[in-house]
């Protein structure tokens, strides 16, 4: 008797694991033959590329294993942790159901230098999901166009630290990959020639992969729409298997078309999903991770679990250099209010107190010179935090701040890490 879906892609997943590699023998494929039809020209003529599922099965027999044999097939070529590996996994199979989602989350994958795996990842990609587009330049106009195909493509953007260099200007690119972050999202642009020129909407929602290294120069609204996978260069006694891409595309093309069926059998239910998001994320990150762990959940078994241990990993201890310097601003201030325990600070001591952390930025903002007074009032002042005068214990009243005066910007701009000048609690006398 042939084997199920879903016992197949266990026994698949169990192949791999040993290191035996998962090529399908002739008896194999002919058992692969009896459950999936490759689609050709259907009854009414129609050209169809969709690999349609003839026997259905449990969804969580199904989903759960064949996650699992796409983790594995990404562990065998890269290093990566369970949970870098189980966010691939996932994000790989929203790329065949990113339609049913508002959002689609950019893998952005990073590391300190090269040659630690980030375009062998784009290649397994470029294997797995739904319609890869890789690229290493590419124009606006190309960006726009492609996006609008139908269906959409998931681009991977190799070299992202050249495409946004510091000397180039690719803000239009950038405001591109800030629409295709939600369903719906379009440019406008004009098209034609001469009196026959119209506008025309461009859709651009679909799926990315960027990689470059840490230095990349992405816009923070751009990070802000991505799960950070931060690669390193494997040590000499980590093995993994050489990528020879001619002897892969098959086991990788039945693995992308096994996510093409459950995902098109499975919109509706997609759709209609609302997972379970873990507190630990701030409300943009919880738009990221969102249409992953509604797969976890969808797979069942371990899954979900693992999808909210990978999103807390990845995404809940974003570092804080990523975020504005504002931001950062005020999560510092909160820190010296709380190492001095005090409520009231003189503009100068709040910031020698700043400067105290060798790592934050204040004490050489300026060409090696520390923050003025004047900068740090420009940056407060956008969180409506502003200088006033306030009476020091010992009777002075310099200019200053007043703890109470942030507790607003606190509110509204929670800091996901610990602040990095560590609060001191008081002791009772």
């Amino acid at each position: 008797m042939s084997q199920e879906p879903g016992e197949r892609f266990a026994a698949l997943q169990a192949e791999i694991a040993r290191g035996r590699g998962a090529r399908l023998s002739p008896e194999e494929q002919a058992k692969w033959d009896e459950r999936y039809v490759v689609g050709g020209n259907s009854e009414n003529g129609a050209q169809s590329n969709v690999v349609t599922l003839l026997h259905s099965a449990n969804v969580e027999d199904e989903l759960g294993p064949l996650l699992d044999a796409v983790v594995a097939f990404y562990r065998r070529f890269v290093i990566v942790s369970a949970e870098q590996a189980d966010t691939l996994a996932l994000w790989t199979l929203h790329t065949h159901a990113f339609l049913a989602s508002d959002y689609t989350p950019y893998i952005l994958i990073t590391s300190p230098e090269r040659e630690s795996g980030k375009s062998r990842t784009m290649e397994i990609a470029h294997l797995l999901a739904a319609k890869a587009e890789p690229t290493a330049n590419v124009s606006v106009a190309a960006v726009f166009r492609i996006s609008a195909e139908d269906p959409p493509p998931t681009f991977l953007m190799d070299e992202i630290d050249m495409i946004f260099s510091p000397k180039s200007d690719r803000s239009e690119l950038q405001g591109l990959l800030n629409a295709g972050f939600r369903r719906g999202q379009y440019v406008l642009r004009m098209v034609g020639e001469g009196s026959r020129m119209q506008v025309e909407r461009f859709h651009v929602y679909c799926p990315k992969m960027l990689a470059g290294t840490s230095n990349a120069r992405l816009a923070d609204t751009i990070r802000s729409r991505c799960i950070i996978v931060q690669l390193k260069r494997k040590r000499k006694n980590e093995l993994v298997e050489r990528f020879r891409r001619r002897e892969l595309e098959q086991e990788g093309g039945e693995l992308a078309a096994a996510m093409r069926v459950l995902a098109e059998r499975h919109l509706d239910t997609l759709d209609a999903a609302r997972p379970e998001l873990p507190d630990e994320l701030s409300d943009r990150a919880q738009d990221v991770w969102e249409p992953l762990l509604a797969i976890a959940e969808l797979a069942g078994g371990d899954w979900p679990q693992r999808g909210r241990t990978a999103a807390v990993a990845l995404s809940a201890s974003a570092r804080v250099d990523d975020e504005s310097l504002g931001v950062r601003l005020l999560w510092d201030c909160r820190a010296a209010f709380d190492s001095k325990d005090v409520d009231r600070f003189a503009t100068r001591t709040l910031i020698e107190t700043l400067c105290e952390d060798e790592e934050a930025p204040w004490a050489t903002w300026h060409h090696g010179s520390p923050i003025s007074p004047r900068k740090l009032a420009t940056l407060l002042g956008r969180y409506d935090v502003h200088s006033r005068t306030v009476r020091l214990p010992g009777g002075e009243t310099p200019k200053g701040y007043l703890r109470e005066q942030f507790e607003d910007a606190w509110e509204r701009y929670p800091a996901p890490v610990p602040p990095s000048l560590s609060a001191t609690t008081p002791q009772p006398a």
